[in-house]
């Protein structure tokens, strides 16, 4: 109606695509406030997804999430980084939420540290490694060195 969009917008030709395979097509008329956090969350990819970006930057994207819906999505990221190819940089407060996204970790303390901290994670992303004992290594290090930068300033 030009009102919200201009009258010639062209809704990008893979939405459909995008919201078939975020498991949003049911929801595709529906209003956000009709929506859970976790489809709010796979739109908003959906709708970035769909602009073909090179990279993509997500500041705390499932920290409102429950647990199960938040270890989907970190999986359906996972996959989708996978497949297209796209670097993405994800800010998180959570350990464990970096050391399972993240294959290049870096760290900031409280207050930030002046020197980057940068923790290689080649493990991240891969089968079970959420199960895995380098997991529980990577997390339990990056505990640590948090402390020490806390404890440091």
């Amino acid at each position: 109606d030009g009102t919200h969009a201009p009258d010639d917008y062209e809704v990008p030709g893979n939405v459909d695509y995008w919201l078939e395979r975020l498991q949003l097509k049911p929801h595709a008329e529906k209003y956000p406030s009709q929506l859970s956090g976790g489809q709010r969350q796979r739109t908003a990819i959906a709708r970035t997804l769909a602009l073909e970006p090179d990279s993509i930057l997500m500041d705390e994207p499932f920290s409102s999430l429950d647990a199960p819906t938040r270890e989907s999505l970190q999986d359906l990221v996972l996959d989708l980084q996978f497949e297209q190819k796209i670097t993405m940089i994800i800010v998180t407060h959570s350990i464990e939420e970096a050391s399972i996204l993240g294959k290049h970790i870096l760290l900031l303390g409280n207050p930030p540290n002046t020197t980057p901290i940068i923790q290689s994670n080649p493990g991240a992303g891969s089968d079970s490694y959420r199960e895995s004992d380098s997991y529980q290594v990577v997390c339990r290090h990056l505990r640590s060195t948090l402390d020490e930068e806390r404890f440091q300033n």
